[in-house]
């Protein structure tokens, strides 16, 4: 997980007729004490300018785990569950791209550092959001091991530790992190090698393919700039 920024103003398509309409119709089941469904929302949040959006965004990776999304099965995601926050459900900044593993990691549970304080302004989740929260404020890394940063607070560490039980910490995730961390070190035992004994050019042109791991672009980019 890296900090993201979102593009504003939001995709047009969110604040469509067809959305409008179909949050008051919601509103209206709301009322009547009946159960919104998900079919209700008619999948208007996840139309093509968000998913372009979201996907130029996060550069084509989860906004979550990092893995990228090029060839898995993608979903727009609710930060906030639609189902306890329906009105919610167009919200641009309550929109994320996740993979389906995150997604149905995460489900409908959303937990709060304060559970009084739903609903409210000072309402804080345990889930961490990248495009909200600075998650090297959150994180450190052994490798491909993801821990809570030392010497934060606890109400930080709550937070760090939520996210990588629910998140961050599944075996697949960690089975990739490791290839990638292990692709890693063949690189810097090739550049150790190298130095000395081979043009600069040629040194230069892997310390940039080393560089590039924690580039923004980079599948589990966290995970390099993060290291203990």
């Amino acid at each position: 997980m890296i900090k993201l920024n979102k593009t504003q103003p939001a995709p047009s398509s969110l604040s469509s007729p067809a959305c409008i309409n179909t949050l008051t119709a919601i509103q209206q089941k709301i009322d009547k004490g009946q159960e919104v469904k998900s079919e209700d929302y008619k999948s208007l949040y996840a139309q093509q300018d968000v998913k372009d959006t979201l996907k130029n965004d996060q550069n084509t990776k989860c906004a979550y785990c990092e893995k990228s999304l090029v060839d898995e099965q993608k979903h727009v995601e609710h930060y906030r569950p639609k189902k306890r926050y329906p009105k919610l459900a167009f919200t641009w900044d309550n929109l994320l791209g996740s993979c389906w593993a995150c997604n149905l990691k995460k489900r409908n549970e959303f937990p709060l550092v304060d559970e009084k304080k739903r609903y409210t302004p000072q309402e804080k989740p345990l889930l961490l959001n990248p495009y909200y929260d600075d998650p090297a404020e959150y994180f450190e890394f052994h490798e491909e091991e993801i821990h809570p940063k030392r010497g934060i607070s606890p109400d930080k560490r709550r937070r760090a530790e939520f996210t990588i039980k629910v998140i961050l910490d599944r075996a697949d995730l960690k089975d990739k992190r490791r290839k990638t961390w292990n692709y890693y070190q063949s690189l810097r035992s090739a550049l150790d090698a190298m130095v000395g004994n081979v043009p600069m050019d040629k040194v230069d042109d892997l310390q940039r393919t080393i560089d590039a791991l924690s580039l923004d672009t980079s599948e589990f980019a966290g995970m390099f700039r993060y290291q203990d």
